[in-house]
């Protein structure tokens, strides 16, 4: 930064990932052993002089102990961030990366409130000997990677906290661990802060993240605000009271080289699509300018379904978001139109290894039977059992979205929102929808 001179436009926060290894009994639903996942911290001080250059011992333990023993190296716990990392990611070396996926929670069923016994009861227990509990997380990351595939199923986990009244922030990272993974900074989060580079203040600044008063993009920039009377709130995990009469106003804008082909409207994860025909397209790609695309205001009774439980609202900007089947009804996506048919199911598998969906990953199944939880391994080959989840090819050269895709290899457009949480019952807490169909 100083050769740069660049210490009076940026501002370094030192921060961990922690990267279990050592393989221990965690999950009491399972035999065999696991690890807990990837965790970030932030701020943790760096000590070229200490083991890990400051960090702790991060092995053989549950997240709310290593929540602690980062504490204890000097993370501080009023004003720190803890974040979940990738939550549904696969395992790799047979080593979890995200914590829920590892305890074998289904989006589909109440998340215990008190350990039971059970993987899914373990996500927000306190573990024995410690003061912080395995769900004392502040962020969550819901977009990771220049690659974006992953992004619906971290929503989905995103989703499924928010409706059983359990709000992390959630954030968009690029991940980029070296110069031939993911590229630096894309995607990234725009954070809604008082604080400024020539007088900055990281408990501030810290306290915005924590309360999610910011956007995840790989370029598209949502300004959403809820206005009623004098009075406007911007996105956050804190729950506001506003009447059915107060308004949702909705500003898009992008560069020129980037499309912005819909935008989307989330209230307890049902969408209201704004579409192609609804918003601004420029007509040279490669005007040095943004455009805004969108300036909707909408009234918030047209959103919200009937009753008082309480409800929230995310809003997303970008491409349409790919087709996806959840073929073992876990409520978590995991395949795409893998084999091009136009459908989505048991044929879209790829399970013998080779990395194409054909005839070969076919033999042996007889045909397609919902909800089953075994297509993903032969007696020769251990595969995701689902999946891939894939996006689309990139677009051919002068055709919308090639410019973008020269600047983001593999991904597609996006941005999101943090909430708006909606205390309807005005009981000053904030309980959540409740899952689908659930009474």
């Amino acid at each position: 930064m100083k050769a740069l001179g660049a210490a009076e436009r940026m501002v370094l926060i030192p921060g961990l990932e922690t990267t279990g290894h050592i393989l221990f009994q965690l999950n009491p639903d399972v035999y065999f052993p696991q690890v807990i996942g990837h965790w970030n911290f932030w701020p943790v001080p760096f000590d070229d002089d200490a083991p890990r250059n400051g960090a702790p011992w991060d092995e053989l333990c549950e997240p709310g102990t290593l929540f602690g023993r980062v504490a204890e190296r000097g993370l501080p716990m009023d004003d720190g961030v803890i974040q979940l990392n990738h939550p549904w990611a696969d395992a790799e070396f047979a080593r979890d990366l995200g914590y829920p996926r590892a305890l074998g929670v289904r989006l589909d069923e109440e998340l215990p409130r008190a350990f039971d016994g059970t993987g899914p009861g373990m996500m927000l227990r306190t573990p024995p000997g410690s003061s912080l509990g395995n769900g004392d997380y502040h962020t969550q990351e819901v977009m990771n990677g220049t690659e974006n595939g992953a992004f619906l199923p971290y929503r989905a986990v995103w989703h499924w906290m928010l409706n059983q009244g359990l709000p992390r922030a959630g954030t968009a990272n690029s991940d980029s661990h070296s110069l031939h993974d993911s590229i630096l900074g894309t995607p990234r989060n725009l954070v809604f802060t008082s604080t400024t580079v020539a007088d900055f203040d990281l408990s501030v600044f810290n306290a915005d993240v924590r309360a999610g008063r910011m956007i995840g993009t790989n370029g598209p920039v949502i300004e959403a605000t809820l206005e009623s009377g004098a009075a406007q709130y911007r996105p956050s995990v804190l729950p506001i009271a506003v009447p059915a009469s107060a308004t949702l106003r909705v500003r898009v804008s992008a560069p020129t080289w980037m499309p912005v082909e819909e935008v989307r409207v989330l209230v307890n994860g049902e969408a209201l699509v704004l579409g192609h025909d609804e918003l601004v397209h420029p007509d040279d790609p490669i005007a040095a300018i943004e455009v805004l695309r969108l300036d909707r205001a909408i009234p918030l009774a047209d959103l919200l379904p009937a009753g008082t439980r309480d409800a929230w609202i995310v809003v997303e900007a970008g491409d349409p978001l790919p087709a996806t089947a959840d073929l073992d009804c876990d409520g978590v996506p995991d395949t795409t139109d893998n084999n091009g048919d136009g459908d989505l199911d048991w044929r879209d598998v790829e399970r013998n290894g080779d990395g194409v969906v054909d005839e070969a990953d076919l033999e042996g199944l007889d045909g397609p039977e919902p909800c089953r939880d075994d297509y993903g391994a032969t007696a020769s080959v251990k595969r995701p059992r689902f999946g891939p989840l894939k996006n689309a090819p990139p677009p051919e050269r002068d055709a919308a979205g090639w410019y973008f895709a020269g600047a983001t290899p593999g991904g597609y457009p996006l941005a999101f929102t943090n909430p708006f949480l909606l205390d309807r019952d005005e009981d000053g807490r904030w309980d959540g929808p409740g899952l689908r169909g659930a009474p």
